[in-house]
């Protein structure tokens, strides 16, 4: 089924959850959940030890984590919500290395020894270049496409009560403002010099 009508406002898509007031929160969970159901039907491969690292990390970076992250290109997240996806990211790789032997006791490795054993970008990282590559493509766009105006021009109405939350373009040129990537909207409208700056290593 491509769609289905949930409740309050409620609209699932294609996998990905709209509705009315912003935010991620609820599209994450759901993301988490699918995540982990594709873990526990693959559990009996993540834990045999006949079967190589390098291969469990391959099936964790080609099938488990797209199911999390469909639709990241478009996600402006809270600090809480990069927490959930990270915690659920070392759950997954401690499945993946296992834990050591320190001093002939069995030990839980760390934040850091697991991304050092896993050596490439986190979860977070992966998003924030999906984020980067769209907004690029958006910028190649011609004027008159829809996602080419709303990125643009600003989007009318009142603010609602509360802490704004901090608006999608903002937190896209925040990365690449910390990446200190000048002149990049020039740079995406060649995509080959944007393809090789979004698929540079990326930290968290």
């Amino acid at each position: 089924m491509e769609s289905e009508y949930l409740q309050d406002d409620r609209f699932k898509y294609l996998g990905t959850i709209f509705k009315r007031q912003p935010g991620v929160s609820e599209e994450i969970n759901s993301r988490i959940t699918a995540g982990n159901r594709c873990i526990g039907a693959l559990n009996a491969v993540l834990k045999n030890k006949g079967i190589s690292r390098k291969l469990k990390m391959r099936i964790y970076k080609t099938v488990i984590r797209p199911i999390v992250i469909f639709g990241s290109e478009v996600w402006t997240l809270r600090k809480e919500e990069v927490q959930r996806i990270e915690i659920w990211e070392r759950k997954v790789l401690r499945k993946i290395f296992g834990g050591k032997i320190q001093d002939g006791r069995w030990e839980r490795r760390t934040n850091r020894e697991i991304y050092d054993l896993f050596k490439e970008p986190n979860i977070i990282g992966i998003v924030r270049a999906q984020r980067m590559r769209w907004i690029g493509h958006v910028v190649r766009m011609k004027d008159h496409r829809i996602p080419k105006m709303v990125l643009i021009h600003e989007i009318g109405g009142g603010k609602r009560l509360g802490r704004p939350r901090q608006r999608w373009k903002k937190a896209v040129e925040d990365d690449i403002r910390n990446l200190n990537i000048g002149n990049w909207k020039e740079k995406a409208k060649d995509r080959k010099e944007w393809k090789k700056i979004v698929d540079k290593p990326w930290a968290n």
